[in-house]
């Protein structure tokens, strides 16, 4: 699996998790009401961190769609590909920086949104 997620920030929060199968670094998950990505390889049964917060994380973006700097961004689960599509998809935060059509990534600020809805 393509790493979908790159931690690109040197602050960030993270919650410690076990996950039920092997995961590759990047990759999106929950954790109860928690969503975030892998900050490294974890074997199944081992403890391991998902990123649930950061400034700023490189994620792989739907293509054809342009990106406006603030707009809400959306996961689509199956794939870890992120969207402005909230159909369906799950909430992670807003766009850090625009992003042309053309391209294939773009800029996260991953929200802890488990947090923020608690306000």
């Amino acid at each position: 699996m393509a790493k979908d997620f790159e931690l690109l920030s040197a602050h960030y929060k993270s919650i410690e998790v076990v996950p039920g199968s092997d995961v590759v670094a990047g990759e999106y998950a929950t954790s109860g009401s928690s969503n975030g990505f892998y900050l490294t390889d974890v074997t199944s049964g081992e403890l391991g961190t998902l990123i649930v917060e950061a400034e700023i994380v490189k994620v792989v973006k739907t293509a054809a769609q342009t990106w406006a700097a603030g707009i809400a961004l959306y996961v689509i689960t199956a794939t870890g590909v992120m969207t402005t599509s909230a159909s369906g998809n799950t909430l992670l935060g807003v766009a850090q920086t625009a992003a042309e059509s053309a391209d294939t990534v773009g800029y996260l600020t991953l929200v802890n949104m488990a947090e923020f809805l608690k306000l």
